[in-house]
């Protein structure tokens, strides 16, 4: 039997000083949410294509000893990744670093 698929863009995680970072799902697939892989682009995907992935936990701005290491992964996340927007590490599409092995 035929079927369709459709590919829908990125869910946004956050936007922070005019950046904004999507959600990247393993093997594209929406119910995969990956918990610490997102991308630059709503077109960013968990295959290593260098679209503008990047593994939070490779940001210099996630170290064990991060202020925020007793609140949840979520906002562990989201300090990290808007502590690295805001010292320049993630700019835009290209200034990300790749990684997908959560």
């Amino acid at each position: 039997m035929p079927y369709s698929t459709e590919w829908i863009p990125n869910e946004v995680f956050l936007k922070h000083q005019g950046v904004d970072v999507y959600r990247v799902y393993r093997h594209d697939e929406i119910d995969n949410v990956r918990q610490y892989n997102f991308g630059m682009t709503d077109q960013a995907s968990d295959d290593g294509d260098g679209n503008g992935e990047f593994d939070v936990r490779h940001l210099s701005t996630w170290t064990q000893q991060c202020p925020c290491q007793n609140q949840g992964t979520d906002e562990r996340v989201i300090a990290a990744i808007k502590a690295a927007i805001d010292s320049g590490e993630l700019s835009s599409f290209g200034d990300c670093q790749d990684g997908s092995d959560d």
